[in-house]
């Protein structure tokens, strides 16, 4: 996507390590020392779309209809049926003992 010259930024409060990027528009605002509660609220309204998981930081994105996508979603049941313009991908859970990935109904009944 910064090849199409969009920006990327990668937000959170807690991270294991900065991550590190040749390309300028791959910005690292969750360890470049300017991540407050204001400016989280301020990019996640102002951004073209939103990928994330299923943290609460999706929600201002959600609440003014900007497009998002949840990678490694893993709770069916807490699809946000509220989003307009959501992409849920779900996270694929393995069962070893059967040499298989876990179906739907399985996934919800575990």
């Amino acid at each position: 996507m910064v090849n199409r010259g969009y920006y990327a930024f990668r937000m959170g409060v807690v991270v294991k390590e900065s991550i590190h990027s040749s390309n300028s528009r791959v910005i690292d605002y969750a360890t470049n020392g300017q991540r407050t509660d204001f400016n989280d609220i301020y990019i996640g309204s102002h951004c073209r779309f939103f990928l994330c998981s299923d943290g609460g930081r999706s929600v201002i994105p959600e609440m003014l209809r900007i497009p998002a996508v949840y990678v490694n979603w893993t709770a069916i049941l807490r699809i946000s049926t509220w989003v307009l313009n959501g992409l849920f991908i779900f996270k694929k859970f393995y069962l070893k003992s059967k040499n298989r990935y876990m179906s739907f109904s399985e996934i919800h009944e575990s």
